[in-house]
């Protein structure tokens, strides 16, 4: 299957395409920051697992991962807000210098907060255990 090149989609698509990146990232924020974050009616509650650890590999793949969908969104928001620039010129650039500051600096704190997500580390065998045979399995 070939992706098709940006230019090539309507603009219609262009928006649904930049808006599912942007719920797909605010989305794997919001699992991290349920993962991280204490929310304050869990920390009440007395009925909480344990916080389980996770591997230093998971914990890499899942902040490149972050990362990779943070800067495919910005890119998304800058030629969004170019594509307004074109269709509607009128005050402009400083719209669109708005619109590119509101950008950025979502941007640098998601990137933040993926750089400094930090939760419990443990080692790959515990995060992923092996199968081991009990005794009684073995005869």
């Amino acid at each position: 299957m070939k992706i098709p090149q940006l230019e090539t989609l309507s603009i219609g698509k262009r928006i649904v395409l930049a808006v599912v990146i942007v719920l797909l990232v605010f989305g794997l924020l919001f699992f991290i920051n349920r993962i991280v974050g204490e929310d304050e009616a869990h920390a009440q509650s007395p009925q909480l697992p344990e916080v389980q650890c996770v591997s230093n590999e998971l914990i890499n793949h899942v902040r490149q991962q972050v990362l990779a969908a943070l800067d495919q969104a910005v890119q998304q928001h800058v030629a969004h807000l170019f594509d307004i620039w074109i269709k509607d010129p009128s005050d402009q650039p400083k719209r669109a210098v708005e619109g590119m500051n509101v950008g950025l600096s979502a941007y640098v704190r998601a990137r933040r907060n993926a750089l400094s997500w930090d939760p419990i580390h443990c080692p790959t065998e515990v995060a992923f255990p092996r199968y081991k045979p009990s005794s009684d399995e073995k005869k």
